[in-house]
């Protein structure tokens, strides 16, 4: 087992032994607990994204990039739009 050194407010350890008392565990354990309740998160998350999605790698792109302004104009003219700006100016 491996040792980690973690710095905490006081009133925040006093509380963790209260509770590890209540629980009949040591501080270690529930941080153990603690700890590995966090692998099962993503472990779940992981399962839902490949459960639910059909594309997970594009899901995992969502709000890489901003938003399109709404505009009332054709992809065909915004990209004339977008060749005269890069290349005319």
């Amino acid at each position: 087992m491996s040792k980690l050194t973690l710095s905490v407010p006081e009133e925040s350890i006093k509380i963790a032994k209260r509770y590890a008392a209540k629980e009949h565990k040591s501080v270690s354990a529930l941080v153990t607990e603690i700890f590995n309740s966090f692998g099962a998160k993503l472990d779940a998350r992981k399962k839902r994204k490949i459960l639910h999605s059909p594309t997970p790698i594009t899901d995992a792109l969502l709000g890489c990039l901003t938003p399109a302004k709404h505009t009332d104009k054709s992809d065909r003219e915004l990209l004339e739009e977008a060749l005269a700006e890069k290349y005319l100016h």
